[in-house]
């Protein structure tokens, strides 16, 4: 039985640009075939069991060949798998879709299409450039800034349109900004070239079409990079908002998991700018192993952590069990445990000591079950390397001593020596001590701090980076 195939926009570079329809694919996807383009903490919304490809490709080096990712899919998907090719932007706008969609016809595949936010638009939006502008652009173009075999740079007509938005035209910009000037556009037409829109990354350079080119190789800006002609790119001075957020330019690995308040305190740091990505990270897989007597011969039931009564209340859905016949005396370990029981409608209830208890620890007792075997995230790994190897992490948060130790035996290198090149914040006085252990340089440190004080921290790190 064949698979098919969904052409995913994966947006501009923002993880959250992403669309629900897209998420929902990826959360599905037996495998997904990926570009450069794609920030890699969108493949956190892939599951564990899924096989992750990358096919980037890097302008004037290295690159996958197209029809190889045109057979790559065709191979998965003939295999009987569902395959997202997950691409930056969207799909249509210089990212090979027609090509990839009329392989997979001819192959005889079933594909459909995911449009994505195109990266000339929300580029332009995060650089504070309205694309048009009432009485001033009422029309706007894509062009494609580099050569190709079939048509040389010298024979594209450029498109008439009051506000243009040149892709990856950073090799060619001299050429570019001429080829207006010669075809009537004033000298004085403003230009802002953005870099990594939309990113941690993202640097902007205004100027004129005649100044454009000098300021870039000034400011060493190269791709990928969208370059903005038009009268509305003189908005660029009072409309950027982007890149005056307190935390933008901040991508922070967050040490370990498994922290109270840890996705609550992720948003409140996205909000402000950062990319926050948490690492290590364990998943959880169902013990199967039986118990001695049935579930519903338990009345009082003691939970160690909240992660057990999730695969408890699952396993009892998965028995058959009525809900009326839950445990009618159930505790938790911690305050943690005890809301999750709550949520679920069973509030903590002493009566006795327990006939069960319920964990994901391995311990011995003929009274314990382990109820959950814990294992690395093949997903954390994958994003964890190719945020690496793209240069993403410029920021370390460790708030306890046991991140530390977790972290680091991830690593292939000496601690100390990954964290040269970054800032190192630190929370609590043993967390400190233990890094110092491991010679690490600490840039902030706070011996006591609640997670909603996390971002004053992490800004006071940004202010010292920028006053160097």
């Amino acid at each position: 039985m064949k698979g098919s195939v969904a052409i995913v926009g994966a947006g501009p570079g923002d993880p959250g640009l992403l669309t629900e329809k897209g998420k929902a694919l990826l959360e599905r996807a037996d495998v997904i075939v990926y570009d450069r383009l794609v920030h890699p903490l969108l493949l956190e919304h892939t599951k564990e069991e899924a096989t992750r490809i990358y096919s980037g490709k890097i302008p004037r080096g290295h690159a996958t060949r197209q029809s190889t990712i045109q057979t790559m899919l065709a191979h998965y998907a003939q295999e009987g798998q569902f395959v997202v090719r997950l691409k930056g932007g969207d799909p249509g706008v210089f990212a090979h879709l027609g090509e990839e969609a009329e392989a997979l016809r001819l192959a005889g595949i079933a594909y459909e299409v995911v449009p994505g936010l195109t990266a000339g638009l929300a580029g332009a939006s995060y650089a504070g450039v309205p694309a048009t502008y009432r009485s001033l652009s009422t029309s706007v173009a894509f062009v494609t800034g580099h050569a190709r075999k079939e048509m040389p740079l010298s024979e594209v007509v450029l498109p008439r349109a009051d506000t243009l938005i040149f892709y990856m035209g950073m090799h060619y910009l001299p050429f570019w900004m001429q080829r207006l000037a010669s075809d009537g556009w004033s000298a004085e037409t403003p230009a802002v070239v953005v870099q990594w829109g939309t990113t941690p990354k993202q640097r902007t350079v205004n100027g004129t079409i005649t100044t454009i080119a000098s300021e870039v190789e000034t400011k060493m800006i190269t791709n990928p990079a969208l370059v903005i002609v038009g009268e509305t790119a003189r908005f660029h001075a009072d409309l950027q908002w982007y890149e005056d957020l307190p935390l933008q330019g901040t991508s922070v690995l967050w040490a370990g998991g498994d922290v109270t308040g840890r996705e609550d305190t992720t948003r409140m740091l996205t909000r402000l700018g950062a990319h926050v990505f948490s690492y290590p990270g364990d998943v959880f897989a169902f013990n199967r192993e039986r118990l001695r007597s049935p579930l519903t011969a338990y009345r009082r039931v003691h939970f160690e952590d909240a992660c057990s009564v999730g695969f408890f209340l699952q396993n009892w859905k998965d028995e058959g069990y009525d809900l009326r016949w839950l445990p009618a005396y159930v505790t938790g370990e911690d305050v943690d445990t005890e809301e999750t029981l709550k949520a679920h409608g069973l509030p903590s209830e002493r009566n006795g000591d327990p006939e069960l208890t319920v964990g994901t620890c391995p311990k011995n007792g003929s009274s314990y079950w382990q109820i959950a075997r814990r294992k690395s995230s093949s997903v954390k790994e994958d994003v964890f390397s190719r945020l690496v190897a793209d240069d993403w992490i410029n920021t370390v948060l460790f708030t306890a001593p046991d991140q530390v130790h977790a972290f680091a035996q991830k690593l292939e290198e000496d601690l100390a020596v990954w964290c040269s090149d970054k800032m190192v914040v630190c929370v609590g006085l043993e967390t400190c001590r233990l890094l110092q252990d491991f010679r690490v340089h600490i840039d902030q440190y706070a011996e006591e701090a609640n997670i909603e004080e996390f971002p004053a921290l992490l800004i006071s790190v940004r202010s010292v980076v920028a006053a160097r």
